[in-house]
């Protein structure tokens, strides 16, 4: 099994350590949430997403890109998320980051 490069573009907010440590050590929020990992699966950080806002492109496979448009309730799922998980709010960016792992 070989190594994935793949880069990943999303519209989110990055969670901090204490932002994951107030989700759970477990892991469990991760399975169908708006979680995006990212950097390696050594050390491992989280982005939380708008879901439909994600695009992966994996080595070899690039991916058009034709907007970087906002879309119409992305901002209030995020928010929706926060509360969820009681997590400060913090403004949404557009997120360029990569993963490297198997």
């Amino acid at each position: 099994m070989g190594q994935s490069t793949d880069a990943i573009l999303c519209f989110g907010r990055k969670l901090s350590e204490e932002d994951v440590a107030l989700m759970g050590e477990d892991g469990d929020w991760i399975s169908g949430s708006n979680i995006v990992m990212h950097c390696s699966d050594s050390y491992t950080e989280y982005i939380l997403v708008a879901k439909d806002s994600v695009v992966t492109a994996r080595r070899g496979y690039p991916e058009k890109i034709t907007s970087l448009e906002i879309k119409d309730g992305w901002l209030s799922e995020i928010t929706a998320a926060e509360d969820e998980h009681s997590l400060e709010h913090q403004e949404p960016n557009w997120w360029l980051c990569s993963w490297w792992g198997y």
